[in-house]
């Protein structure tokens, strides 16, 4: 049908076609360079295929969620440092030189040459845990947020984004920035938002 929105997981697709997803994301990402429909993804997972039987697939999957967890963090310590870098060299008159421009240039050339995520040089930081205050009002918070767009099915990191203020294809800044939530829990550890909104 023309006009006609449809909403499915292409998981499910994938595996009713005996197909797989990145295959089903090809098919519909040629058909949309055709000009024949226009697709959006929301919510998407990583897709781990086993070349043989685990034995354990539960450890496998730990295994597999805590080096998503540790590259991710030191994502976020990598993006981090690069901030408080430019924030040391930043002046307030336009078109002047920083004087640390040697250090800045050598401090980006490290992130961007640095293929490891794991470097010493980018090492995570410990973020303090919120005070039983401060998570009570994230808390509350999480739940207003949640109220206030319940035509939206929110996933628990799609809101610590919001919290976070971080910007994706699904969240863009230029949307969600006038938010009064928008980057409100810049302070906390990520994955502490992410366990709240869960509950």
């Amino acid at each position: 049908q023309r006009n006609a929105s449809y909403h499915f997981d292409i998981l499910e697709v994938a595996d009713a076609m005996c197909s797989t997803s990145v295959h089903t994301k090809r098919m519909l990402e040629a058909l949309k360079r055709k000009g024949e429909i226009s697709v959006e993804y929301s919510m998407e997972c990583y897709v781990v295929k086993a070349m043989c039987e685990a034995n354990d697939l539960r450890e496998s999957i730990d295994l597999l969620v805590d080096r998503f967890a540790n590259v991710e963090k030191n994502l976020v310590a990598k993006s981090r440092d690069v901030y408080q870098c430019l924030l040391s060299v930043a002046t307030e008159i336009c078109g002047s030189v920083p004087m640390d421009q040697v250090q800045l240039q050598q401090h980006l050339s490290d992130y961007i040459h640095d293929p490891s995520n794991e470097s010493a040089a980018w090492r995570s930081q410990v973020i303090p845990s919120l005070s039983e205050h401060r998570r009570r009002q994230l808390q509350s918070d999480v739940l207003t947020f949640v109220n206030r767009y319940e035509d939206t099915v929110w996933s628990p990191r799609q809101v610590a984004r919001i919290f976070h203020g971080i910007h994706s294809p699904c969240l863009p800044a230029e949307q969600w920035a006038s938010d009064q939530f928008w980057k409100s829990f810049c302070d906390a550890d990520f994955n502490e938002i992410v366990q709240v909104a869960t509950r």
